[in-house]
């Protein structure tokens, strides 16, 4: 019994809760990515009302949303605590698996090396498939927002390259401006109908 005969053993056993997580983590970015879009436009079309067009987009604005961050935070938790579901089940469940394994003419170590190497490779699987998806989102975020004639600063090498603190706190900075000055003008008006 080789290495990748146990690899392959241990991939099969894991492929379809890994395909679900996989699917669920790219249909929570879609989806956070169309609600991105939408409150985005809204949000620009109530600043050019006012008439202060000066908002610019990145698509780091939509990288530093919470639900983007919290979907890949779960997915990794969730690979990390099925790898320990997986060894927990194998060594003191019920299963006879890890039983048979260890009584299988071969070294131990292959055993725990196909194990080890399985997490590697999901692992690897998730960042491969993000970056795809990744890719994907931000030619809809610049397509959607081309189409509705909204600024967007930046690309796709740059957003990901940099680490977002500081122009992250100058676009907070002037969207924080922006709403005030939308508060401030509704609340003019409110006022002028009293």
């Amino acid at each position: 019994m080789n290495l990748l005969k146990l690899i392959g053993w241990e991939v099969e056993r894991v492929t379809k809760p890994y395909l679900i997580l996989i699917s669920l983590l790219v249909v929570t970015q879609f989806a956070w990515l169309g609600y991105f879009l939408w409150s985005e436009t809204a949000l620009y079309e109530e600043i050019r009302r006012t008439g202060t067009p000066d908002y610019v987009l990145t698509f780091g604005n939509y990288i530093g949303g919470t639900p983007f961050i919290l979907s890949i935070g779960f997915a990794v938790a969730a690979m990390l605590l099925y790898s320990f579901w997986i060894w927990y089940r194998d060594f003191q469940g019920r299963g006879t698996f890890m039983i048979r394994l260890l009584m299988l003419p071969q070294q131990r170590m292959f055993v725990f090396a196909a194990k080890l190497a399985t997490m590697i490779l999901m692992v690897l699987g998730l960042f491969s498939i993000q970056w795809i998806a990744l890719k994907l989102q931000y030619v809809a975020f610049t397509s959607w927002f081309s189409s509705q004639m909204i600024p967007v600063r930046g690309a796709f090498d740059q957003i990901v390259a940099y680490d977002g603190c500081e122009r992250r706190s100058e676009s907070v900075a002037s969207e924080h401006t922006i709403l005030r000055r939308i508060t401030n003008n509704r609340e003019a008006a409110a006022s002028r109908l009293f």
